[in-house]
């Protein structure tokens, strides 16, 4: 066997595995008993993708980080350093803002004046209002749309009893939209 193949062998073996996870995942979000858990594992902000997101940022972010310093080192050229430096720094950013910049895992409140101007009352800035009600990616209701129509997960007023409803929605028993689902 060639050794050529095996980068094609570990593609295919990694576009298996990718379509298996999204089938899985939509059945998850279909058939209703496990609906509450899969919507969790998908959106929760220390929810496994999301967790994995924010990892997979800080690992490209710490790789970047030393080949910046390694090229640096070796004497290569001051741009490539700056390049891969540059890279790292957007990396962290952007792994800070996947976790809130750990208002989640930390448990603190919005300041006021954020959640005013914040789609989804979180502390970063990849849900302010302006970037989120660009009509040219989704027009009127798009996800930053407050006025209760539209596609927004997380209505206004929604952000704080997100925390609380977490135990809820993994044990399948609420919506996500403060509504019970055994009423009894």
């Amino acid at each position: 066997m060639s050794s050529s193949r095996s980068p094609d062998r570990g593609l295919h073996a990694l576009a298996g595995v990718a379509l298996i996870l999204v089938t899985v995942l939509a059945a998850g979000m279909t058939w209703p008993p496990t609906h509450a858990l899969t919507y969790w594992i998908l959106t929760d902000e220390t929810g496994p993708v999301e967790l994995s997101t924010f990892a997979c940022f800080i690992i490209a972010a710490v790789v970047s980080a030393r080949l910046a310093a390694e090229t640096r080192r070796r004497g290569g050229g001051r741009s490539s350093s700056v390049v891969y430096g540059l890279f790292a720094l957007f990396m962290f950013l952007a792994a800070m803002e996947e976790i809130s910049w750990g208002q989640s895992l930390l448990d603190f409140r919005t300041p006021a004046w954020l959640n005013e101007i914040n789609a989804q009352g979180e502390t970063n800035l990849h849900n302010l209002d302006p970037l989120t009600n660009l009509s040219s990616l989704g027009g009127p209701g798009a996800r930053g749309d407050r006025s209760g129509e539209g596609h927004d997960p997380l209505p206004q007023g929604k952000a704080e009893s997100r925390r609380s409803d977490r135990a809820g929605a993994f044990a399948g028993t609420d919506r996500g939209d403060g509504g019970d689902r055994n009423p009894e």
